[in-house]
C-alpha cells in the first residue's frame, strides 16, 4: 500500500476533536429557481450531505469537487480551517471526514505558498507544521514537524526544485527510514510544493491525481499572477483566483497604494455557484423548480 493511500486511510480518524455534527433538518426546496440558488440553500444542503442532492454519481462527484472548491476558498480567504468543519459534519457520508481534514491540509499548504510569496518565514512554518501534523502517520510519529518545516521553507527559498529531495533525504536518514520511505515521502511533498505533471501519476487514484494536476495549473498560475491560467477544476479554480487577487493586493500595499480590484473572497462565489447550479438544474429537469428560469445574484456566497 502506498504512502498516499495510508495516509488517505488515516486522514479519516485525524480530526475527533471537532464540534459534533449539526442535527439533520429538512431542506425546504424554495419553489422557482432564483430562489434555489440562494447561498442560505447551499448551506442547508451540505448540513444534509450528498444523500438529498438527487444527483447521479458522475453529477455528485462534480457538486463534490465544487463545494469543496468553495469550503477551501473560503478557509484560505479568512475563515480559517473552521471553513472546512462543514465538509466534516456531513451526515451519512463515509469519506466526510476525510473531506474535511483535506481541506485542512490544503488550507495550510497554500497559506505556505503564500508566506513565502510574503516573506513570512514564521507563518509559512506554522502552516507547514500543521499539515504536517495532519498527515502524519505511525511510520513519522518520531518526526519533529517544526523542524522539518524549518528546513523545508529554507530549501524552498534557495532551491525550490530540489527543496522536497533535500528535505526528506535528511527527515528518512534521521529517522532511519528506509528507500521506499524516501521515495514515498519525497512524491507525497512535491505533490503539494512542487509538482510537475509527472509526478501526477494514476496510482495516486483519479481523486489525488486531479488535484496533483491541480496544484500543477495553480502554482503555475500564482507564479505568474494570471487568473487566466488557473486550473478548471471546480475544487481549486476559486481558491487560484482568490490567491492571485491577495497577491496583487499585498503587492499593492507594499507599494503604498491599494489594489481597485474585488476582494479574494468574491472568488469563492465559482464553487457555490457550481454545486447549487448542479442540484437546483436537477431539481428543475424533474419538475421540482418551476420552469422559468431567471439568472441568479452572484453576489453573496
Amino acid at each position: 500500500m502506498t504512502r498516499h493511500l495510508i495516509l488517505a486511510t488515516l486522514l479519516s480518524f485525524a480530526v475527533g476533536s471537532v464540534q459534533a455534527a449539526p442535527p439533520k433538518r429538512d431542506v425546504q426546496m424554495p419553489a422557482n429557481y432564483q430562489d434555489c440558488m440562494q447561498p442560505a440553500v447551499l448551506e442547508s444542503l451540505v448540513q444534509e450531505g450528498p444523500g438529498v442532492w438527487g444527483l447521479g454519481p458522475s453529477q455528485n462527484t462534480k457538486a463534490l469537487r465544487a463545494v469543496q472548491g468553495y469550503f477551501l476558498c473560503h478557509a484560505f480567504t479568512g475563515r480559517g480551517e473552521e471553513s472546512c468543519a462543514m465538509l466534516q459534519d456531513m451526515p451519512d457520508f463515509k469519506h466526510a471526514k476525510r473531506l474535511g481534514v483535506e481541506c485542512r491540509g490544503d488550507y495550510n499548504v497554500l497559506k505556505v505558498h503564500d508566506a513565502l510569496q510574503m516573506k513570512q518565514d514564521e507563518a509559512g512554518i506554522r502552516h507547514c507544521s500543521r499539515w504536517c501534523r495532519l498527515n502524519k502517520s505511525e511510520e513519522d510519529k518520531k518526526m519533529v514537524c517544526p523542524n522539518v518545516c524549518r528546513l523545508a521553507l529554507k530549501e524552498l527559498k534557495r532551491n525550490r526544485s530540489g527543496a522536497c529531495e533535500k528535505t526528506m533525504r535528511t527527515l528518512a536518514k534521521n529517522l532511519g527510514a528506509d528507500a521506499e520511505y524516501l521515495r514515498e515521502t519525497t512524491q507525497f511533498c512535491r505533490q503539494k510544493f512542487t509538482p510537475k505533471l509527472s509526478d501526477c501519476t494514476e496510482d495516486l487514484g483519479p481523486s489525488n491525481a486531479v488535484d496533483c494536476k491541480s496544484m500543477v495549473g495553480l502554482l503555475r498560475a500564482y507564479s505568474e499572477t494570471n487568473p487566466k491560467r488557473c486550473p478548471k477544476d471546480a475544487r481549486f479554480s476559486g481558491v487560484c483566483k482568490a490567491m492571485i487577487i491577495k497577491k496583487k493586493t499585498d503587492a499593492a500595499a507594499l507599494k503604498g497604494g491599494s489594489y481597485d480590484g474585488p476582494e479574494p473572497f468574491t472568488a469563492c462565489d465559482e464553487g457555490g455557484m457550481k454545486f447549487t447550479k448542479l442540484v437546483c438544474d436537477a431539481r428543475k429537469a424533474t419538475g421540482g423548480l418551476q420552469q422559468k428560469m431567471e439568472r441568479p445574484k452572484r453576489e453573496g456566497y
